[in-house]
C-alpha cells in the first residue's frame, strides 16, 4: 500500500465546464498552464484528471493566483465531493487544499473564473493505492522490498548502549505480544545500532543477508525503525526483507 502524494496521473485535459468541448490553455511553460482573462472571461473551466488505477483520494492541493476564482469544486462522476468557496462578495486563490475522501480513477476540478489570468500546475493529490507492497506508515522516503521473507533468530543491541538495548527489548516484546514466540535458529539476527552521524531524525533498515541492521542517532528514531519492522512482519513468513531510508520532510509535523 502506498500512502502519500499520488504520482500516477495518466492524463490531464481541459474542457469548458459540463461539456466535452476542449478549453486549451493559451500557453504551457515548464508544465505550468496559463489562460488569459480575455480567453476565460467569467466562464468555468474543467480540469479533468485521469489516474492509471483506482485510488483513494484524500484531498486535492492546488495553487492559483490570488483572487482569480470565486469557487473551486472537485467532482467525481458528475457529483460534487469537495468544494472551496470564496467569502461572500470576494474572490479566492493561493494555495488551496480541498478534502475529498473518495475512491475513484479520476476527478474533475472545476474553476469558476472572474476575469483574471489563471496559471496552474498539475494538482497535488494526497491519497493511497494498493501497489502490492506491505503498508508502512508514514511512507518512507525510500523503501526497497527484496521479494523474500526471513525468520528471526535473535534481536540484539550492537553495544551496551542504553538506547540500543531499549529499542531491541521493545521490538522483542512487541513481536512476542503480537505473534508469540517468533525465534528460529535458522533465522536472521536483527541488530540495533546508534550512529551519531545520522541527522534530521533519519533512520535506516539495511538487509545484510544474515543480519538486518536498524540504525539511527537516538532512542526515538531507533524506535521509528523498529516500528517499520513491526509493520512488515508477517506471522507465517517472518520479516519481509527490505532496505529503508527515511527522515521527516519537515521540521514540524502534525496530524489534523
Amino acid at each position: 500500500m502506498y500512502i502519500g502524494i499520488l504520482k500516477n496521473i495518466k492524463k490531464i485535459s481541459f474542457t469548458h465546464a459540463e461539456t466535452n468541448i476542449p478549453f486549451s490553455p493559451d500557453s504551457i511553460e515548464n508544465e505550468v498552464y496559463t489562460w488569459n482573462w480575455k480567453t476565460l472571461y467569467d466562464m468555468a473551466l474543467d480540469v479533468n484528471i485521469e489516474l492509471d488505477l483506482e485510488c483513494y483520494i484524500g484531498a486535492v492541493g492546488i495553487k492559483l493566483p490570488e483572487k482569480s476564482v470565486s469557487k473551486v469544486e472537485i467532482l467525481i462522476d458528475g457529483s460534487i465531493v469537495g468544494i472551496h468557496n470564496a467569502e461572500s462578495g470576494k474572490y479566492t486563490g493561493g494555495e488551496l487544499l480541498i478534502p475529498v475522501g473518495r475512491k475513484a480513477c479520476g476527478f474533475t476540478m472545476r474553476l469558476y473564473t472572474v476575469l483574471q489570468d489563471i496559471s496552474l500546475e498539475a494538482p497535488e493529490i494526497y491519497g493511497a493505492h494498493d501497489d502490492g507492497k506491505p503498508l508502512v506508515w508514514p511512507t518512507p522516503k525510500s523503501i526497497e522490498f527484496l521479494g523474500a521473507y526471513a525468520k528471526i533468530k535473535d534481536i540484539v543491541a550492537k553495544s551496551d548502549d542504553e538506547d540500543e538495548r531499549f529499542a531491541a527489548c521493545f521490538l522483542s516484546e512487541r513481536l512476542k505480544e503480537s505473534f508469540g514466540n517468533i525465534k528460529c535458529e535458522k533465522g536472521v539476527t536483527i541488530v540495533i545500532e546508534k550512529d551519531s552521524s545520522y541527522t534530521e531524525e533519519r533512520y535506516t533498515v539495511t538487509d545484510e543477508g544474515k543480519k538486518i541492521t536498524v540504525k539511527a542517532a537516538d532512542r526515538l528514531t531507533l524506535l521509528y525503525g523498529v516500528d517499520t519492522l513491526l509493520q512488515i512482519y508477517n506471522k507465517e513468513l517472518g520479516i519481509q526483507r527490505a532496505n529503508v531510508d527515511d527522515k521527516p520532510s519537515r521540521e514540524f509535523r502534525g496530524f489534523h
